[in-house]
């Protein structure tokens, strides 16, 4: 007969599923196996992950901006400039 496992091993596998910078974040913020219960773990989880993917879209944004304003800046040169 199969067996579920307990309240501890499956916190313990939550944490340990995740991906690194992900687990180690929840494991900062104060939050372990031992100590906390699954619905604080996976809220938490949710909330970093939520931040981690609103910073790299922020990124993304600011350096596609940085890069529009640097093409703005430059005049633009027609082709026909160049020839004799």
């Amino acid at each position: 007969m199969v067996i579920p496992p307990d309240e501890y091993t499956l916190r313990k596998c939550f944490l340990v599923a995740l991906r690194e910078p992900l687990h180690h974040e929840v494991l900062m913020r104060g939050l372990t196996a031992e100590f906390s219960n699954i619905t604080e773990l996976t809220r938490e989880a949710s909330q970093v992950e939520d931040a981690m993917c609103y910073d790299l879209v922020m990124h993304q944004d600011l350096q596609s901006s940085s890069n529009a304003a640097l093409l703005k800046s430059v005049a633009p040169v027609a082709w026909t400039d160049n020839l004799p």
